[in-house]
């Protein structure tokens, strides 16, 4: 096991109370002590709860309940700001993804989080292995996957 970055979807899954996903999230903090995530996933999760807000009463109120369980699982963890080199590794990413006739490939908060992951000898946890595989060099786990 490796230090690991947890994308936004490993949080959510967190924060649903997702018995696996806290198994394996517990593990990984007794050994490391921490779990890291990037600025950009807190960005992801805030803007979905703010997003739930407006959804009515009972949503609001479910998205408040989350919003302090995300607070509290952001002080006892370490979110990763973005830096200048975790920008240049994105960019090299992009620059990649590109140059292999990736005509389709999109620029997404997915390379800032790679860029982030790479730059900080991290291994990304996503169950979005998709749009994280055809990035050269990042180690990637699922802890949604049996």
């Amino acid at each position: 096991m490796d230090p690991c970055l947890i994308d936004s979807n490993i949080i959510t899954e967190i924060l649903k109370g997702n018995k696996e996903v806290l198994k394996k999230a517990r593990q990984h903090i007794a050994h490391y002590n921490t779990l890291y995530l990037s600025i950009i996933s807190y960005y992801e999760i805030m803007r979905g709860l703010k997003e739930l807000e407006k959804k009515g009463t009972e949503a609001r109120k479910r998205s408040r309940r989350f919003q302090g369980q995300f607070q509290e699982f952001c002080y006892e963890n370490k979110v990763i700001n973005l830096d200048e080199l975790a920008c240049r590794r994105a960019a090299d990413l992009f620059a990649h993804l590109r140059s292999v006739s990736k005509s389709d490939f999109k620029d997404s908060g997915d390379l800032l989080v790679a860029g982030t992951a790479l730059a900080n000898g991290l291994t990304i946890v996503t169950h979005n292995r998709k749009d994280f595989e055809i990035m050269p060099g990042l180690a990637i786990e699922d802890w949604l996957e049996e």
